[in-house]
């Protein structure tokens, strides 16, 4: 009796951030190409929304989300518990 190794089925999937097609094992979570792709997205301090890093140092995914935590230096973190 002869035996065959099953290889799982391939599926193609995009970079969400590059864009970029990769060929995963049907059922895989990976949703970045690289290291340097998946270091792109960072979650806002305030709302905890995911966004695409512009600078290094970006901690706010917009204007709105910066605005009230710079006058008194006092950052919000909302992204782990909601206030009622």
């Amino acid at each position: 009796m002869e035996s065959h190794s099953l290889k799982p089925a391939m599926i193609l999937r995009a970079c969400r951030t590059c864009g970029k097609y990769m060929e995963l094992p049907e059922g895989s979570s990976q949703v970045y190409c690289s290291p340097e792709c998946a270091a792109a997205y960072r979650q806002c301090v305030v709302c905890g929304k995911w966004f695409l890093v512009q600078s290094g140092s970006d901690e706010y995914c917009s204007e709105e989300c910066r605005t009230p935590a710079k006058p008194n230096g006092i950052i919000f973190d909302y992204s782990d518990e909601v206030l009622k």
